[in-house]
């Protein structure tokens, strides 16, 4: 038996592809993604696992096939790309917290209704009136109130009233 002969052409050949194209693929992998949400980010999720599987396809099954580096078997190809998958899947789902996929959902507290009873009250009505302000929006404020009494007093005194 011979032994082997040890050529650099076929190691550089055959290794220096592989090795860069592992490279690439880990570079690829280790990229950083934002990710928040099962429910607004899963086509992102899958997105990046599809763009992950086509960067792999495209380093261990195209271009070496176009180049005419090395050729892997049906078998290899299938392994290379599920083994990515899986690793981009990985880290989607490491990226995304589980806990903070289902909303909370709070109690529904019913509001008590708001009751205008009290909002004309003669007492109401004359505090306001006897508000005092010194900036001049304040002042517009008050004078729109006294002519709405104004006016409120002069329909409560229409035809219908006793003051005749």
């Amino acid at each position: 038996m011979q032994p082997m002969k040890f050529e650099w052409d076929q190691i550089i050949h055959i290794y220096l592809p592989v090795t860069i194209s592992v490279s690439a693929q880990l570079a690829f992998l280790l990229l950083p993604i934002n990710l928040r949400t099962w429910r607004t980010d899963l086509l992102n999720a899958w997105t990046y696992s599809g763009i992950q599987v086509f960067v792999a396809g495209l380093l261990f099954i195209i271009i070496p096939g176009v180049f005419g580096i090395f050729q892997l078997s049906y078998s290899a190809m299938l392994t290379t790309l599920i083994a990515v998958f899986v690793a981009s899947w990985w880290k989607v789902v490491r990226s995304i917290p589980l806990e903070a996929t289902f909303p909370v959902t709070p109690e529904f507290v019913e509001q008590p209704a708001v009751s205008f009873d009290s909002f004309y009250n003669p007492e109401r009505l004359r505090q306001l009136s006897e508000l005092s302000g010194d900036d001049s929006y304040t002042l517009q404020r008050q004078k729109a109130l006294r002519e709405m009494l104004v006016r409120r007093r002069v329909d409560s005194s229409g035809p219908d009233s006793d003051e005749d």
